[in-house]
């Protein structure tokens, strides 16, 4: 405000020196030439020059001295004591004080041993599996996609209703071994039925139409576990 003030000031005597002389001559009763050489001088307004230099005069009382400060330097800054805590003499540091290492730590207990089973047959064990595996590729498994290929469909089912026919011992015997007195009667049935009617078991006429004599998957393992 005492800037904007100086510089109204200065404003106000540089649009005005008509008024300014007016005003100087009535109040001393010079003349306009002895008012102009006053003037010039400086003894009557103070110039330009004068003002500016008041007003950056002022400006500089106003303002805080820097030089004044005392410099700060980094060794002024005094930070906070950092104070380290080491586990006593024979004390393992917790997981939580092992920082980045104690964050993946885990506790390791005793390795366990691969269990090993006696088996005093092994070495015939190991030959039979090599046999088998040999010859399943080698003969069984050629002699199938053989089969397959020149056997039609109802053929193969025709020799797989013989086979079955064929097997009916074990199962009427498991059906009596455990007391399934129903299953035996049904598996005597369709023995029959297939047998006379079924030309030796090729067919299967028990199964469907009226009959409906269903086969029965009873064998002497099932006869085993039930005892």
């Amino acid at each position: 405000m005492k800037h904007l003030l100086r510089y109204s000031v200065l404003l106000a005597i540089l649009s005005l020196p008509q008024l300014a002389l007016a005003d100087a001559v009535g109040a001393g009763g010079r003349t306009a030439a002895q008012i102009s050489q006053a003037i010039v001088a400086g003894d009557v307004f103070p110039s330009v020059d004068q003002c500016i230099r008041d007003v950056a005069q002022d400006s500089r009382d106003e303002m805080p001295i820097a030089d004044s400060l005392p410099e700060q330097t980094d060794t002024d800054i005094i930070s906070p004591p950092v104070q380290v805590i080491s586990p006593a003499a024979g004390q393992e540091p917790s997981i939580g004080e092992a920082g980045d290492e104690g964050e993946n730590y885990v506790e390791q207990g005793p390795q366990e041993q691969a269990a090993t089973i006696w088996d005093p047959l092994e070495p015939f064990n190991r030959a039979m599996y090599q046999f088998n595996d040999k010859l399943y590729f080698w003969l069984l498994k050629p002699v199938a996609k053989g089969y397959a290929a020149v056997i039609p469909e109802k053929g193969r089912i025709s020799a797989r209703n013989f086979f079955s026919n064929l097997a009916f011992p074990i199962r009427f015997v498991s059906c009596l071994l455990q007391a399934n007195f129903s299953g035996a009667a049904t598996e005597l049935e369709r023995f029959t039925i297939n047998t006379i009617w079924g030309v030796g078991g090729l067919l299967d006429p028990a199964s469907g139409g009226e009959l409906n004599l269903a086969r029965q998957n009873a064998d002497l393992g099932q006869t085993l576990g039930i005892y």
